[in-house]
């Protein structure tokens, strides 16, 4: 494990939602370090050191922590707390250190000596277990513990960090951290849906961002913007005296049509306590080409009823490209029916790059059958919607 100093977690930017964990190891009475074996019992008179053995066996650790909880208070959103829990050996005997272990998943934690080197777990030798360190009686560690808040939600914060040793009595002791958690800007609405977009429209959204009281606040940049978004910004005084900021968010015209498309606004701030502040953004970006079944109900599914036996029904999709910059060259259509050979296509081109009409026509010959699904694909070299798939169905009727 890395060995980090104080002044080098101070530097590294904290990662989300982490708890890193230092244990400094201190002894009053006798030194913290890695596993040692226990002095071996002066022989006496006889039986003198087998009777003293069996009365130490019998002595019974005592692994206490004086103050298992801390309340930092009120925190914004985004501040680092740092604490130390004293943890002391009360007992008789020496107690081995197993585990320190923060219910997050995104942490750091070791042990470490007063002079902040490492310990290092020492292996599993003699059928003992595993430990990080050993506290003889009177031996005492300072679990610390630093709690990054960025990205937590507002509101109460509880974390847990347990401590496990082979202590008989207290083998398991919980550690606990909490705060009352506020956020440092309120953003209203903290998550943007522009809804379906088509290619070249240019839709806008204002989003409201009002600083908790964390001192003065200067947006400097938008440092992460989707790429279908533009946005700007500016500082308004309120009639209340205290400024907001209002964003003004609209998607380019020349924005990709990928369908839906999520992305992250990430603005850098200028503040003595927070680095930016950040929210989602939805927008569902589609080409301007629009495919016409004739079905009131879904504009992109075929519907063909009840077919008679032996007679052909007839349907179409009409094809409109209305981007006249951007041709839809329509390059090949294939069918798959499922059973197979109930329908074909044919495709007419009545307009290259802006009309087409793909004319769908659906039979059963033998009644083996009572259904027939399927999909027309229809594949063009347009940089935005190179395939396109119309699903169709049919019912065989019933005969008298």
């Amino acid at each position: 494990m890395q060995n980090l100093t104080d002044d080098s977690r101070r530097r590294r930017p904290a990662p989300l939602c982490t708890l890193a964990l230092a244990v400094v190891c201190g002894l009053q009475a006798a030194g913290c370090g890695p596993e040692a074996a226990e002095p071996t019992p002066d022989p006496g008179p006889s039986g003198a050191a087998s009777t003293e053995q069996t009365d130490r066996t019998n002595d019974l650790g005592g692994l206490t922590v004086p103050e298992p909880e801390v309340d930092f208070g009120p925190l914004i959103a985004g501040e680092v707390r740092t604490h130390q829990f004293l943890l002391r050996n009360e007992g008789q005997k020496t107690v081995r250190v197993l585990k320190v272990h923060p219910e997050c998943g995104c942490t750091l934690a070791r042990l470490e000596t007063t002079e902040g080197e490492e310990i290092l777990p020492q292996g599993q030798s003699a059928g003992r277990t595993m430990s990080l360190a050993s506290l003889p009686p009177g031996g005492e560690c300072y679990v610390g513990i630093e709690l990054n808040t960025a990205n937590q939600r507002s509101g109460p914060l509880r974390k847990l960090v347990t401590v496990t040793s082979d202590d008989p009595l207290h083998s398991q002791i919980d550690l606990h951290l909490q705060a009352d958690l506020r956020v440092p800007f309120s953003i209203e609405p903290f998550a943007v849906t522009f809804g379906t977009v088509k290619q070249g429209e240019t839709p806008r959204r204002t989003v409201i961002v009002r600083p908790a009281d964390i001192g003065p606040v200067e947006i400097e940049a938008f440092s992460e913007l989707p790429p279908f978004l533009e946005a700007s910004h500016r500082k308004v005084a309120g009639e209340d005296g205290e400024s907001h900021f209002e964003l003004e968010l609209r998607v380019r015209p020349d924005a990709p049509a990928r369908g839906m498309s999520t992305g992250q606004v990430v603005a850098r701030v200028e503040n003595a306590v927070v680095r930016e502040f950040s929210f989602k953004v939805l927008a569902t970006i589609q080409p301007r080409i629009r495919f016409d079944t004739g079905d009131l109900d879904n504009r992109e599914h075929v519907d063909f009823g009840f077919l008679p036996l032996g007679q052909p029904v007839t349907r179409s999709i009409e094809i409109f490209n209305e981007n006249e910059s951007v041709p839809y060259p329509i390059t090949a259509i294939e069918v798959d029916s499922r059973p197979p050979g109930i329908v074909e296509a044919k495709l007419l081109t009545l307009e290259e790059g802006r009309r087409y009409r793909v004319e769908l026509a659906a039979r059963f010959d033998q009644a083996t059958t009572r259904s027939v699904l399927g999909s027309v694909t229809i594949q063009s070299s347009h940089p935005d919607l190179p395939m396109k798939r119309i699903l169709f169905a049919g019912y065989l009727a019933e005969t008298k």
